[in-house]
């Protein structure tokens, strides 16, 4: 695993509780070039991913205060996150 990986991987666990958010379940991809995590934000629990080259977020769920998404897994080749 690539030293960033491992790098940011540590700095998610650590940034649990971070401007009213909390983050978890931190996933890399298999090529190492993403990592997929939850976010509870706003009372709702969804699922992000983060381009590790230039730090920007994306989110893939869209679940509104009360519901939740929870663990991510990466597909074998890196092309999607399959949501629990």
């Amino acid at each position: 695993m690539p030293i960033g990986l491992i790098f940011l991987i540590q700095y998610l666990r650590r940034w649990r509780h971070c401007n009213g958010s909390l983050h978890y379940h931190p996933q890399p991809s298999p090529d190492g070039n993403w990592i997929a995590y939850g976010s509870l934000r706003d009372g709702a629990r969804n699922i992000y991913v983060m381009n590790l080259a230039d730090r920007t977020e994306k989110r893939l769920t869209d679940l509104k205060p009360g519901h939740a998404a929870m663990w991510p897994h990466w597909q074998p080749r890196s092309k999607a996150v399959a949501k629990k």
